[in-house]
């Protein structure tokens, strides 16, 4: 989708899994890590407090490009054997893990480290629940942005 394509940008082949095959493990922990920060930073921007100005289908969209850029991260890295990416991939698992319940409760599954959003997800859960966990000053998003930023300098500098 259009919002996915703009998070892997400059990178925007590698978000569609037929182009994923031919790059190397590198070239594809170093976009979907980028992508993951430049999604955190879109989706963290949202202002949920006013449920009238918020746009549910761009969220939607929103969300759905986080979810997919994330679920990339955790693929690409979980093929690199990179002692750093391999810790950091598993931290990003364990932090939400954490937050399963939460995520859950607004229509997000995880297993085994992957997430699945429903498909109300953002349509029948009030927008204010979606800011304690996505929201700027939300724990979840700061943590999860160190850990994509993490990963991207330490591959980036083993490139």
């Amino acid at each position: 989708n259009m919002y996915l394509r703009q998070v892997y940008a400059p990178n925007r082949g590698l978000c569609v899994k037929a182009n994923r095959a031919d790059a190397t493990s590198k070239t594809l922990i170093s976009a979907d890590s980028s992508a993951l920060g430049k999604a955190i930073k879109t989706i963290s921007s949202f202002n949920f407090s006013d449920d009238s100005k918020l746009n549910k289908d761009k969220f939607s969209k929103t969300l759905k490009s986080f979810t997919d850029a994330y679920n990339y991260t955790i693929s690409s890295s979980n093929t690199n054997k990179e002692g750093k990416i391999a810790v950091t991939s598993k931290k990003i698992k364990q932090l939400t893990s954490k937050y399963e319940d939460e995520l859950k409760s607004l229509g997000i599954s995880v297993k085994d480290g992957y997430m699945s959003i429903s498909s109300t997800a953002s349509t029948n859960i009030s927008p204010d629940k979606y800011e304690e966990l996505f929201g700027k000053d939300s724990e979840y998003m700061k943590e999860l942005s160190k850990y994509a930023k993490k990963m991207n300098r330490t591959i980036n500098y083993s490139i």
